[in-house]
């Protein structure tokens, strides 16, 4: 859970992040994702569409990356192929 009840959710590494660890750990099934636009200062149709979208954007990116290649060269310990 995270909580910052003053800002927009917008695309960054945090985000990211959690969007990985989620798809990674295989739990989109078991993960509810929720935003909350408390910030007064801005327009929150614009805040719930900015927020929204990069939720998408970090869970397409998470969903691209090639988790059980990157798995299978971390066992095998092929380092440079995984960073690679």
């Amino acid at each position: 859970m995270r909580w910052d009840s003053d800002h927009a959710v917008i695309l960054n590494d945090e985000l990211i992040d959690v969007a990985r660890e989620i798809i990674r750990a295989q739990s989109s099934g078991n993960v509810y994702l929720a935003t909350d636009f408390f910030d007064a200062s801005i327009n929150r149709i614009g805040a719930w569409v900015l927020g929204a979208r990069s939720v998408q954007k970090a869970l397409l990116m998470a969903l691209l990356e090639p988790t059980q290649m990157l798995m299978k060269y971390e066992a095998s310990g092929d380092n440079f192929a995984r960073l690679g």
